[in-house]
Parts: structure tokens; C-alpha cells; sequence
């Protein structure tokens, strides 16, 4: 329950945090009673669904099983939000596809703690993927370089409808 009147708001966005809820069906029964009619919810998150290839899950596989336990597909999001009374419920999916330099990623993979995912990993999946890309680096012959692909959802929903 959120600490607020009914109907305080025009617009409530939830911004890369949905997965870490544990009562996310509570959640947006509590942004529905506390947006005004026509009031608008945006919830932007990472969607693992359609980023299976992503390198985090392919150096950290562990990552991808929890990720896929905690974040809920889009047509979830979507069938909760109408079940709730939402209206107008749209997604956009972007996807983000680039090249990541192993080198500079290395870097940022041995800070574990500026990823949610590697966080979430148990120590011994997260030494393994942090062993294997190190080796990867060593090795003159392995690729610097490798494609990339992340995939970003937006879903909104209004309260009413126009």
C-alpha cells in the first residue's frame, strides 16, 4: 500500500526497479488506486525475455535463470495491468544491439557490485564468468570484441481510458 490518497497523481513510472518487487501484482494495484482518472503508469525495465544473447548471461548463465524468475515478460505486465483495470495498455520493445569491448567490460565486470545481475549471482557463478573472460583476454588469439544485445521495454497504461 502506498501512503497516499486515492487518486494523487497524473503519472507514476517505475524505472528498472519492477523485478525487484516481490508483490508486483500488490504493486500495480497500489499505482492503479493512487493515480487520478486518466492519470498515466510507465514502467521501463530491461526485458531478458528477448535478450537471451546478451553477454552477461552468456559469461554469467546463472544470471539469466534468476533474471528470468524475477522479471516478468511483457505479456504478464500487460495481462495483470487489464486484469487490474488499466486501459490503453501499449509496449515498445528497443533493441539495443552494439559492440562490446571485452577489454573495457572486463573492467566494469570486476566491480560486481554495478550490476544487479552479477550481484544476484552466487559467488562461485560470478568467479567462473569473471575466470573465463579473463582468460579470454589473455588469450592473444580470442576476440576483443564481440556483438552485444539488450533489450529495453516501456509499457504504459492509463487509468480510464480516452
Amino acid at each position: 500500500m502506498l501512503p497516499f490518497r486515492s487518486g494523487s497523481f497524473d503519472f507514476i513510472t517505475c524505472q528498472f526497479g519492477f523485478h525487484h518487487l516481490r508483490d508486483k501484482a500488490g504493486m500495480l494495484h497500489s499505482v492503479f488506486n493512487v493515480l487520478r482518472f486518466d492519470g498515466q503508469f510507465v514502467i521501463r525495465n530491461l526485458c531478458p525475455h528477448e535478450h537471451p544473447d546478451w553477454l552477461y548471461y552468456d559469461y554469467f548463465p546463472e544470471a539469466l535463470q534468476l533474471d528470468l524468475a524475477d522479471f516478468w515478460s511483457p505479456e504478464t505486465v500487460v495481462a495483470t495491468m487489464k486484469a487490474i483495470g488499466f486501459a490503453c495498455v501499449a509496449v515498445e520493445l528497443e533493441h539495443l544491439r552494439f559492440e562490446q569491448d571485452l577489454r573495457t567490460w572486463l573492467d566494469t565486470v570486476r566491480l560486481r557490485d554495478t550490476n544487479s545481475q552479477l550481484m544476484a549471482i552466487s559467488d562461485r557463478g560470478y568467479e567462473a564468468g569473471l575466470h573465463r573472460l579473463e582468460s579470454e583476454m589473455a588469450d592473444a588469439n580470442a576476440p576483443k570484441v564481440r556483438a552485444d544485445h539488450l533489450c529495453l521495454m516501456t509499457i504504459r497504461g492509463e487509468k480510464g481510458g480516452r
